[in-house]
């Protein structure tokens, strides 16, 4: 049994290795899918005690694998917690040239967060052999296109929800909307206090650019085009949206998960 650990800007998902097929298979409701799928926010400034708290409840592992979008510092921090509750040295992921039936189009390799990667092996591998448009709405909202023939030929990166209402109050000293409740209770466009103004704006934002590539990619590709999305918000994008975009949790980890299963990284 391995353990795998997704670590964003705002949230770490992990999940047992053995529990990732049931997370795969799509007949698990979300209460069920959060047994299987553990999450951990950071706002409440404690992320890496309760991650320490939640590993010393898990038999020691053969190996921990890691996708991590942090700098050496958050890296660290993983390494401090494995080594103190397993005496095991994590092994982290990057993105390469070519994995699982794509092949790595970015001029730069290096560039490519691995969180981006790693959702588009889960989604091609739900969705193989088509075009495909991988969306992840979490701090940033990325929107990557693969060909049919499995090249990444790029991407987009839009601020996220909770990113855009932080701007506002950073630079125009606008409310701050918590992002556990923003725009989850009245959708509208006809807003009559501030902070339902700034939730609403910042989704619909967030849900014209995501319908704008889906329409020019339709243009280009036709019906055969997949659109999959995942992140903290795809929920909450996707009831808004025009468009039926497959919902997929954790396509990172998924991805994570298919990668190291495959072999060594």
């Amino acid at each position: 049994m391995d353990i795998l650990l997704d670590m964003g800007n705002r949230r770490i998902k992990w999940a047992k290795s053995i529990d990732m097929p049931k997370l795969m298979s799509g007949k698990y409701a979300p209460a069920q899918q959060e047994r299987l799928c553990h999450v951990i926010n950071f706002a409440p400034g404690n992320a890496m005690s309760e991650l320490d708290w939640q590993f010393r409840a898990v038999p020691r592992p053969d190996s921990v694998w890691v996708s991590c979008v942090g700098d050496s510092d958050a890296m660290a921090k993983i390494e401090r917690v494995c080594q103190g509750c397993w005496n095991i040295q994590p092994n982290f992921v990057a993105s390469t040239d070519y994995e699982s039936g794509i092949k790595n189009g970015y001029l730069d390799t290096r560039q490519l967060g691995v969180d981006r990667w790693l959702a588009m092996i889960a989604a091609r591998h739900f969705m193989p052999d088509r075009p495909l448009l991988v969306i992840d709405a979490g701090t940033a909202i990325t929107i990557d296109f693969i060909d049919a023939t499995g090249l990444f030929k790029g991407g987009m990166i839009v601020p996220g929800l909770m990113t855009i209402m932080e701007s506002l109050n950073q630079t125009a000293g606008l409310p701050l909307v918590d992002s556990d409740v923003a725009g989850k209770e009245h959708i509208t466009l006809q807003n009559q206090d501030t902070h339902s103004a700034i939730a609403n704006g910042a989704l619909h934002t967030a849900v014209s650019a995501i319908e704008n590539a889906v329409s020019r990619y339709e243009k280009e590709c036709g019906k055969h085009l997949g659109a999959v999305i995942t992140g903290g918000d795809a929920t909450l994008i996707n009831r808004i949206s025009k468009y039926g975009i497959t919902e997929f949790p954790a396509l990172p980890l998924i991805g994570l998960f298919l990668v190291t299963r495959d072999h060594d990284c």
